[in-house]
């Protein structure tokens, strides 16, 4: 499904050690002339939503998008005792 996408990421995104290059932002996308790969990124990812918790916007960042296309996540994932959203940390493991 998303293996270009994938393919894409693997290449201009993550360094050799695994992890996500800084330049995984919107400005890098454009100023390289991807931006519709941006765009597609947040397309797939479009399930993701910002949340209001506590009178405070929890923004959805981009590396939680490319750890959902990574691993085929297609929907918000909750916990299996509350119910409720599941939160993402960080993406601190490699992704290779």
């Amino acid at each position: 499904m998303n293996e270009d996408l994938k393919k894409f990421i693997s290449k201009y995104l993550i360094q050799n050690n695994g992890r996500l290059y800084a330049r995984s932002k919107e400005e890098w996308f454009i100023r390289h002339n991807f931006e519709n790969v941006y765009h597609e990124i947040i397309n797939k990812t479009s399930f993701l939503k910002n949340a209001f918790h506590k009178g405070q916007i929890n923004a959805i960042s981009f590396h939680e998008r490319i750890y959902c296309i990574f691993n085929d996540v297609i929907e918000n994932s909750k916990c299996i005792i509350c119910g409720d959203k599941t939160k993402f940390s960080s993406l601190c493991k490699n992704l290779l």
